[in-house]
């Protein structure tokens, strides 16, 4: 995998902030679609229509996720995202793809990742799925406390959730979604 996934990078928190509007209606509702509501839930990130959705299978081979990355950052260059935004959802996809293949997968050649994923002019939708049995999200240590700073685990969620808008992960453990929504700056 790209040696990007082992960067350790400090979030300037505006990820937190964007968060922080969606989540308490402080944005146009044409800037970002949640789901239904449900009672003890989280808003949860809706997919985007079927005719707009890429989706790819890969394997281990990092050529393979490299062109795919690729084209993805194509399609946000073409309907104007950021340069910073881009750099985002490049080390968000490579930190969950590395992810997925050793974590998820355990490295098994004979696996697959699922990677969907949507550009349009207001947002980056990406979906990623393994064959792992899955994890429990919340038991992975926050690595910026004291007590976890020379831990090698959970710095690629760290990034991920700094770096994107909305990720959510489903009860198993083996797929995230994430969004990214075009900064205008």
């Amino acid at each position: 995998m790209m040696e990007m996934g082992n960067m350790f990078l400090q979030s300037s928190g505006a990820s937190d902030a964007l968060k922080n509007q969606v989540m308490h209606g402080q944005l146009p509702t044409d800037r970002v679609r949640f789901g239904e509501d449900r009672p003890g839930e989280a808003r949860r990130i809706l997919p985007p229509p079927a005719d707009q959705l890429c989706q790819e299978k890969l394997n281990g081979n990092s050529y393979v996720w490299k062109a795919v990355c690729e084209r993805l950052v194509e399609a946000m260059r073409v309907v104007g995202f950021s340069e910073r935004d881009q750099f985002a959802v490049q080390l968000a996809l490579a930190e969950a793809v590395s992810n997925a293949v050793r974590h998820g997968n355990a490295s098994d050649p004979g696996k697959h990742v699922c990677l969907g994923y949507a550009v349009d002019s207001r947002r980056v939708w990406i979906r990623i799925q393994d064959e792992g049995k899955g994890f429990a999200v919340d038991r992975v240590p926050n690595p910026t406390l004291t007590e976890n700073l020379d831990r090698t685990s959970g710095r690629g969620l760290f990034l991920i959730r700094n770096y994107m808008d909305g990720v959510e992960h489903n009860a198993r453990g083996n797929v995230v979604t994430m969004v990214k929504f075009h900064s205008r700056t």
